[in-house]
């Protein structure tokens, strides 16, 4: 993926960031990523985080959390843009009331989501559902995940990308989404076509992603590398900034980070 220069505040962050609130006066809308909007209509940061394999808030946080409490959701400046916001824990992190009941039940379907990881579909679409509901033209998006979790958010900007974000949410309409996207990332017959078609029919006009922040993308999505699958948000087309701080020392193979 061609690198791009960041540029930065004088505290550090990305300049636009949805953490570089305190330094900043007015945020900008990036004319490559927003529709034109109603002038009455306020533009907002929907913000996408998820976390990577077997993570979640607990007493040792990933940077995803940290960056997730570190919004500021409702910024005292006028200035500046309302967020909105949205956290998934990483694969093999299933609560207790989900699916199973007794505690070697869930532990053995944890380790199973971990290994083969089954739930990496259901991930990406309900963060996309997330968007698809909360969305109005003039929004930004930003899209930040660690390790396989970093994989599920750029796999969200390349279905974005490819067959837009629905303007009518149900589940079904997701589901039908997603499966466009796989089979133009399978390179299936007239798939491109299809995707374009449903894009101009069910989707928002022109609009794209503004930011993908990851840490250590890992492709591994079950008991090998599915090529497809970083094959499909490996350009950086998909969104207009794209940023990837890797652990270059990493030795575990299953995780060794990929660009």
């Amino acid at each position: 993926m061609p690198s791009i220069a960041p540029e930065t505040a004088s505290g550090g962050y990305v300049v636009g960031s949805p953490v570089e609130r305190s330094n900043s006066t007015r945020c900008t809308p990036c004319i490559k990523c927003t529709a034109p909007r109603h002038s009455n209509a306020e533009p907002r940061n929907l913000v996408v985080c998820i976390d990577g394999t077997s993570n979640k808030f607990g007493r040792k946080n990933t940077n995803i959390v940290k960056l997730f409490a570190k919004i500021d959701w409702d910024p005292a400046d006028p200035a500046l843009p309302r967020q909105r916001a949205y956290y998934s824990s990483g694969l093999g992190t299933r609560p207790k009331a989900w699916h199973v009941v007794g505690r070697s039940q869930r532990w053995v379907s944890n380790l199973l989501e971990e290994a083969v990881a089954w739930n990496v579909e259901e991930i990406v679409q309900d963060a996309y559902g997330w968007l698809a509901k909360e969305y109005r033209e003039g929004d930004q998006i930003y899209l930040f995940g660690f390790s396989r979790g970093a994989c599920q958010v750029r796999m969200l900007a390349g279905m974005i990308y490819q067959v837009g974000l629905i303007k009518t949410v149900t589940d079904r309409q997701v589901g039908t989404a997603y499966e466009h996207y796989m089979a133009v990332r399978s390179r299936k017959l007239h798939a491109k076509d299809t995707a374009s078609a449903f894009k101009q029919t069910f989707c928002w006009p022109d609009m794209k992603v503004h930011f993908v922040g990851v840490w250590d993308t890992v492709s591994s999505v079950g008991l090998g590398k599915e090529d497809v699958f970083l094959s499909s948000s490996s350009s950086a087309e998909h969104a207009c900034h794209f940023r990837h701080a890797l652990a270059l020392d990493e030795r575990r193979v299953k995780f060794i980070p990929e660009y």
